[in-house]
């Protein structure tokens, strides 16, 4: 047990947070070690250690099966383009990383970020990517049964605020962008010549490659509806 209060530097005040989060006390304290550590760690104070990315990635696949076999038991009216949508709401970016702000995510980020000028709360997905490495962490260690109720308590909420998110209009555009941002994919939204003066005509471009257009009187519809299309075809193509 000592090595573990080791872990954090406000070693009661932290072993207490991380408990009161993961209900539990964790037996492998590396794996959370681990969870914990963004990779600007490693290019800032150039040590030899693993990044959360890889949890992150085992995380980010628990917490979508997990909330794709909840939608799934749910609505089962329900085609597979609209549980896709109301799944896309429930994994977005800005989701996940409101989510671990509001379940105290930052205090335990604090010591294995590099500057905490980098742990701006704004614009930034750090906590929610902790968040997904969190969860594989969990995984891992007490099984899917355990990450699940994880997610449902922690992540989805109760039943009124996961009523409230589904029935939002999902921001194709800005799930686009974070993916992009989160797969190191270049994405490009293209004014292309319009068939109406009184249009607008908007094309997306992935790594150089066209996808999806979409068009409309307004720039901001057509950008929706070139998002749109863009991720239905990037699914069909099993990058997303």
């Amino acid at each position: 047990m000592f090595s573990f209060f080791h872990l954090f530097k406000k070693k009661d005040e932290r072993l207490l947070r991380l408990k009161s989060l993961i209900g539990f006390y964790p037996r492998n304290e590396q794996l959370f070690r681990t969870a914990l550590r963004h990779s600007s760690v490693i290019y800032t104070q150039k040590v030899d250690l693993e990044s959360n990315e890889r949890l992150e990635f085992l995380g980010d696949a628990v917490l979508e099966l997990v909330i794709s076999e909840m939608l799934y038991e749910k609505y089962p009216d329900k085609n597979e383009g609209q549980l896709t949508k109301l799944r896309i709401k429930l994994v977005n970016r800005n989701y996940l990383n409101t989510k671990a702000i509001e379940i105290g995510m930052p205090s335990l980020l604090h010591q294995y970020v590099g500057k905490k000028k980098q742990l701006k709360i704004d614009n930034h997905s750090i906590f929610g990517n902790a968040l997904e490495a969190i969860i594989g962490a969990i995984y891992i260690e007490k099984g899917y049964a355990f990450a699940k109720r994880f997610v449902e308590e922690k992540v989805i909420g109760n039943v009124q605020q996961m009523e409230a998110l589904l029935q939002t209009k999902v921001d194709f555009k800005s799930q686009l962008l974070s993916w992009g941002q989160k797969t190191n994919t270049t994405i490009e939204f293209v004014e292309m010549a319009s068939d109406s003066p009184d249009s607008f005509k908007i094309s997306v471009k992935v790594n150089e490659k066209f996808y999806g257009v979409g068009a409309g009187k307004r720039k901001k519809n057509a950008h929706q509806q070139a998002a749109e299309l863009t991720v239905k075809q990037l699914e069909k193509e099993l990058k997303w």
